[in-house]
């Protein structure tokens, strides 16, 4: 069996999810500030607090839409990766994989020889372990090998349920840098087209504009790709440390199985 953490996940494994979910949130605005800001004297009077976050939206949306028409995928994209993102941090709780519950009561049945009771708390208490630990009971009437090739088995297929919502994530952080380059090079073949019929002579803002929206796009689709793709090994390195607790808590109990400790019965007898 793979060697695991037999210990429950430290809550500072919880900050990256809540930075990360944060960014994406603030990427456009924290741009609109680096953008718009200006130092006139008039401007200097504080506002209030609704008009600023309306103002921030209000440039947000303007950076989006000066992005052009490539904005729209990025954003569609994005909101798609934060979804899955959001999901499968709820999906890879500990107590929802790994309930203690159910540890506890496997760990009674198990010291009591109820074996049969054992199969029905797993069936009572849906769980990767408690599926884990299903299989590897019904081979019990065979050897050890047999059920711990069995709980293999199984673990590996709930391992891919576990992996299988995270791959989308993977493909928004692989699919919004290429989208970004994208209107790149859409904004270029603009700036080089408006140079080309020599809107730009004596204009140059004709031209800027089009430089204006490739890099725009470049921007965002970074902003999205970067926390996705940590989001995506973060969240697979969750989903194997899952997996990990779930066979190191299943090595033990089919140990027990095997080799069953004394009861105090048992030791009065001797």
């Amino acid at each position: 069996m793979r060697p695991g953490f037999h210990h429950s996940e430290p809550k500072i494994m919880r900050i990256p999810a809540v930075i990360i979910i944060a960014f994406l949130a603030c990427s456009p605005l924290i741009a609109h500030s680096g953008a718009t800001a200006e130092p006139p004297a008039e401007t200097a009077v504080p506002a209030a607090a609704d008009s600023d976050s309306s103002s921030a939206l209000a440039g947000a949306w303007e950076w989006f839409d000066k992005g052009g028409p490539i904005m729209y995928p990025i954003a569609l994209i994005s909101l798609v990766g934060l979804a899955f993102v959001i999901e499968r941090i709820v999906a890879l709780r500990r107590n929802h994989l790994v309930p203690k519950d159910l540890q506890n009561l496997l760990e009674e049945r198990i010291r009591a020889g109820d074996i049969g009771g054992a199969v029905e708390v797993c069936d009572q208490v849906p769980s990767s372990l408690g599926r884990v630990m299903r299989s590897a009971l019904e081979r019990r009437a065979g050897t050890i090998e047999e059920m711990e090739r069995a709980a293999e088995a199984t673990g590996s297929r709930e391992l891919w349920r576990m992996q299988r919502n995270i791959r989308p994530v993977g493909v928004v952080g692989n699919i919004a840098p290429l989208l970004g380059l994208l209107g790149t090079v859409f904004g270029m073949i603009g700036a080089f087209q408006t140079l080309s019929e020599g809107q730009a002579v004596g204009n140059p803002s004709a031209f800027a504009h089009d430089i204006y929206m490739a890099l725009l796009t470049t921007f965002f689709g970074l902003s999205i790709a970067i926390p996705m793709v940590i989001c995506f090994h973060w969240l697979r390195g969750k989903a194997e440390t899952r997996i990990s607790e779930i066979e190191e808590i299943t090595g033990d109990l089919l140990l027990r199985i095997h080799h069953p400790e004394p009861t105090p019965d048992r030791e009065e007898d001797a």
